[in-house]
């Protein structure tokens, strides 16, 4: 498995947009704390498997995955960490071409990057997502014969965290969703003082341009802290 990638400048430039416009509206993010007497790095991880378990939609094309598995990585009290997910046996759906992100093994798809907590709505209601930084993926889709396809995918991505604030737990759950067919929920979140932070999209490009896509995976993809350590969120 391929090491952790450094984020490529426009994205590193994004997520440098967006956290400070958070933080100029005043904006209270929440922390990955380890218990006392416990060390860092945290790792939580996950996975799910089942026919189409994970589906990239757009437009013009539609990828499919029979299993997803999904690790983020905290290094120290912050908001910000590690994610990698790792789509396995990955098909076009068209042409039934297995497809691959450079340097991966046939069939696996391997996104990774960064990841920054955040509240989805205001926060007095504390509703968690964790935006997800990655460079673009170019995937690669190969025929046993003729010519196949490349797809190109941009972040980020917003993910929904289920998990409790300002108490201690040993896992918790992510749920990847769809609001429309080709629009993520959730697609926006919210500062602390009512404004809206959007144009969070996650973007594909199936050979005719890019337009907008959402990745959905079918079910909440449960997460269990490695090394029987115990973490909180830590809101104000």
């Amino acid at each position: 498995m391929n090491a952790f990638k450094i984020l490529s400048a426009s994205t590193m430039a994004l997520f440098t947009l967006l956290v400070v416009t958070a933080t100029a509206f005043g904006v209270s993010l929440p922390d990955m704390h380890v218990l006392s007497g416990e060390a860092y790095s945290v790792t939580a991880e996950g996975k799910l498997k089942g026919v189409e378990v994970a589906i990239l939609l757009a437009a013009l094309g539609k990828l499919t995955a029979e299993e997803v598995r999904a690790k983020l990585v905290v290094e120290s009290l912050d908001a910000l960490g590690k994610a990698e997910f790792d789509f396995i046996n990955v098909k076009e759906s068209k042409g039934k071409q297995t497809c691959h992100t450079k340097g991966d093994a046939e069939g696996v798809v391997l996104l990774i990057g960064e990841f920054h907590l955040v509240l989805t709505v205001s926060a007095t209601t504390g509703e968690l997502a964790a935006l997800i930084l990655f460079t673009e993926l170019t995937i690669e889709c190969v025929k046993e014969i003729g010519a196949g396809i490349k797809v190109f995918v941009r972040g980020p991505m917003l993910v929904k965290v289920i998990a409790p604030l300002n108490k201690d737990f040993t896992s918790f759950e992510v749920t990847v969703l769809c609001k429309e067919k080709d629009i993520q929920l959730p697609s926006s979140y919210f500062t602390d003082e009512g404004k809206e932070l959007t144009k969070i999209l996650l973007l594909a490009d199936f050979g005719a341009g890019k337009e907008n896509a959402c990745e959905l995976v079918k079910e909440p993809i449960k997460l269990e802290i490695q090394q029987k350590k115990m973490i909180e969120i830590l809101m104000a």
